[in-house]
């Protein structure tokens, strides 16, 4: 299976981080915050407005 890259802003990254409840792609782990990348690569699937155009 080839890698699929996506190109996201920092900005719009961190955003996403801190306003989101967690969706399905955070995972909690005391205080710090845990990206599921698979989770994550499907969310950004799902929702391509946040992705930066190349």
């Amino acid at each position: 299976m080839c890698p699929v890259i996506f190109v996201l802003s920092r900005r719009k990254f961190y955003d996403l981080l801190n306003n989101t409840d967690g969706e399905d792609f955070l995972a909690y782990y005391g205080e710090r915050k845990l990206i599921l990348r698979v989770a994550f690569e499907r969310y950004l699937r799902n929702h391509p407005k946040l992705r930066r155009r190349v």
